[in-house]
């Protein structure tokens, strides 16, 4: 989509919102081409606290549904380094749900592939 390929040439994560003459576009909206439209990007990021409780949910050893955790989790996790690649280390395949910039990160797609060969589908480049 247009909003991935935003967000993946901007470091740190951050996410964008979309908006055509002052109203925000939404997921799914048909647009004709070419179209103006104006790009918000706002940093993604955890706070320590955030960050320890959620890597302490991926540390639990029973955790169940574990792909379907790691893909409830909000978008400043899934663009967290560090909870992404405790995340793909307890199961590769959460390197599909990561945010788009951690699905460019080396680091975490090699340990995606190292797990899953198969997840080298799931990476940005």
């Amino acid at each position: 989509t247009l909003k991935e390929k935003l967000l993946e040439v901007r470091k740190p994560p951050q996410g964008v919102r979309l908006f055509v003459g002052g109203v925000e576009l939404q997921e799914g909206n048909a647009l004709p081409s070419p179209v103006e439209c104006t790009a918000v990007f706002y940093n993604l990021e955890l706070t320590q606290q955030e960050r320890r409780r959620i890597l302490g949910l991926l540390s639990r050893r029973r955790l169940r549904f574990r792909n379907k955790c790691f893909e409830s989790f909000s978008e400043k996790a899934r663009a967290d380094e560090q909870v992404v690649l405790r995340a793909v280390r307890r199961d590769p395949q959460n390197i599909q749900h990561a945010h788009p910039a951690c699905r460019n990160d080396h680091k975490i797609v090699l340990a995606a592939i190292e797990g899953d060969p198969t997840c080298l589908k799931h990476a940005s480049a």
